[in-house]
């Protein structure tokens, strides 16, 4: 990540804020710290703590706050916040755990959106885009990014509002308003944090960090024990239709799906007897699982939290919202017109039955 460009309104505690920019590193420069000093020293022990309470943040909530990124924030504790960046990046790639590279790093962008949101200067949005690697132009109140930038950074994210076809694309750019950019901006910093992870760390890194290690290990273990690695018992998805399977191997990669997507998974693993643990259990594997709003909408699909038990849609629904994945030639059946149907229909015939 990062540019040469020194924005005019760059203040210190954007250095908190956006840890990983130019500006960042060279506020670090300048106190001529050593790898050495923060992971031993007295002097760094708060920054350790920060990072710790950073990763753990990240597990538990899947968001992390900004401690001490005020404008009024102490120097000393705006350099711990900024030295706490570098630090949890270690103790994330000392755990060499995939789920938690992907939490984390979604975490870490969900601090850049936040931030963002609050921002009133947009020359410093287009500042830390440029940061990022997402170079955008002002036109009018709009922002205007490359389409080919705008493909590869939308290239997980499956909503129909960010397909290209629905873009209001001139002169080989995307004009978006504001909030859509500061999304980009989110899914940019998601994907720099991750492909930089794992870090390479040696023994020396991981003695020095052991005691943060286990406290981290364990909070994760919790949660994964509790979610990610519940036992679904015999799943056969072998029956299910491609686009359920499609989706259900998204969730295992960690990959965000979008709202129909999620309405439509539930909907489907409801019907065919799925329990709420189960179905929170598969998107437990999402980057930015929480279990209070993911137990929320599950219950509101299932009809707990109304009356209303709400029917998986058909297919219909899953080619229009984009769904529907490479389609096989029970798919294309005449009669063949929802994923419940499919399924019903290869589950009769099946040698288990």
């Amino acid at each position: 990540m990062g540019s040469d460009k020194v924005y005019m309104e760059w203040r210190p505690e954007h250095n908190a804020r956006y840890p990983f920019s130019n500006q960042a590193k060279e506020f670090i420069s300048q106190h001529d710290l050593t790898l050495e000093s923060i992971l031993t020293s007295r002097t760094f022990g708060m920054a350790r703590n920060r990072a710790k309470e950073r990763v753990i943040e990240a597990i538990e909530e899947g968001r992390i706050g900004g401690k001490w990124a005020s404008r009024d924030a102490h120097p000393s504790n705006q350099l711990t916040e900024i030295v706490s960046y570098p630090l949890a990046r270690m103790i994330v790639s000392c755990v060499d755990d995939e789920f938690l590279h992907r939490r984390y790093a979604l975490a870490e962008a969900e601090n850049v959106s936040s931030f963002l949101h609050n921002e009133d200067d947009m020359d410093l949005v287009l500042g830390v885009g440029n940061e990022l690697g997402l170079v955008g132009s002002t036109a009018g109140k709009e922002i205007t990014v490359n389409f080919l930038d705008f493909i590869d950074i939308t290239r997980d994210m499956s909503a129909k509002e960010w397909k290209l076809v629905n873009q209001d694309l001139r002169g080989g750019r995307v004009h978006l308003d504001p909030s859509k950019f500061i999304r980009l901006l989110k899914e940019k910093a998601f994907q720099e944090v991750l492909k930089d992870l794992p870090l390479e760390v040696n023994q020396d890194i991981k003695r020095a960090l052991s005691g943060i290690l286990e406290d981290v290990t364990e909070k994760l273990e919790v949660l994964k024990e509790k979610f990610v690695d519940q036992d679904l018992g015999e799943v056969e998805e072998g029956l299910f239709p491609p686009c359920i399977k499609e989706l259900i191997k998204k969730q295992a990669e960690g990959k965000n799906l979008s709202h129909e997507a999620r309405f439509a998974l539930t909907a489907f693993l409801h019907k065919i007897g799925f329990n709420q643990e189960q179905i929170i259990a598969i998107f437990s594997r999402s980057p930015d699982f929480r279990v209070d709003l993911a137990s929320y909408q599950i219950e509101h699909v299932i009809g707990k939290v109304s009356s209303t038990e709400y029917t998986p849609p058909g297919c219909g629904y899953m080619k229009t919202g984009g769904i529907c994945h490479k389609p096989d030639d029970l798919c294309g059946a005449d009669w063949m017109t929802h994923p419940l149907t499919y399924y019903s229909y290869k589950k009769k015939r099946s040698p288990q039955d």
